[in-house]
């Protein structure tokens, strides 16, 4: 098959893909078949303190944003070759096709996690929640979940278009990231929602009060916004293609 048919049959799953999901997978089952917290059998515990236990900032640093690179990183090799030019005019329009499979990647990654987050919130949790809430919850996490993994995957694929993909790409999103453990580790009031700008917002939905997570979920859309804008202003003055070969396209 020739490289153009190679890149149009390049599938929304690969093996890097597959691996990061396995993963992530074994370690939700995993939690599953952990001991009880004690502090998950207070009757009082509500679903967004329970399901946090299973889908904290440390977790969310350290390890769904790395298994999300593994997941992304075969779409980022492929924006490197050259037949990454062949479906469009321009390094744009192949720099916003990576943009939106880095996206639809965040959504499965983010439906797996919560899948097994809230999982290991019923099975472990002293007390039972309400359907309703349940899902009002799920949809919050969903929405602001798949934000995050996007602020991520554009903040990695501005990494892969200043440095090439490698270890070097991944450094803005760790950045990103981390910003938020520090954030955690700061005086109170510097950890007031003003300042929060990734998983903490995430973390902070309550199904008791749906509209307070709209302002969360606008600055972290807004965010993506920015990220895309960057990442294609990039593509313009990028070595895109692997060895450094000019885009005749542009």
């Amino acid at each position: 098959m020739s490289a153009r048919g190679l890149y149009r049959a390049a599938p929304l799953v690969d093996r890097g893909f597959l691996l990061a999901l396995a993963v992530l997978a074994v370690l939700g089952a995993a939690a599953l078949a952990s001991p009880v917290d004690e502090t998950l059998l207070d009757p009082a515990i509500t679903l967004p303190a329970a399901y946090e236990r299973f889908c904290g900032l440390g977790l969310a640093t350290c390890v769904f944003l790395p298994l999300y690179a593994l997941g992304v990183s075969g779409e980022m090799s492929r924006l490197g070759h050259p037949a990454s030019l062949v479906r469009g005019p321009s390094r744009q329009a192949a720099t916003l096709r990576c943009a939106v499979a880095l996206v639809a990647r965040g959504v499965v990654f983010e439906a797996v996690q919560l899948a097994f987050g809230l999982a290991a919130a019923f099975v472990k949790a002293g007390t039972t929640f309400a359907p309703p809430d349940v899902a009002i919850f799920a949809a919050q996490q969903l929405v602001l979940g798949t934000l995050w993994f996007a602020a991520a995957g554009m903040a990695m694929l501005a990494g892969r278009l200043v440095w090439g993909w490698g270890v070097l790409a991944i450094v803005p999103a760790l950045l990103y990231a981390g910003y938020e453990v520090l954030l955690s580790l700061a005086p109170l009031p510097l950890v007031s929602e003003e300042f929060q700008m990734g998983w903490l917002l995430v973390l902070s939905a309550d199904p008791a009060d749906p509209p307070a997570s709209l302002p969360g979920a606008a600055r972290l859309a807004t965010l993506v916004l920015i990220l895309l804008l960057l990442c294609l202003r990039l593509s313009r003055r990028a070595d895109f293609l692997e060895g450094g070969a000019e885009d005749v396209g542009t």
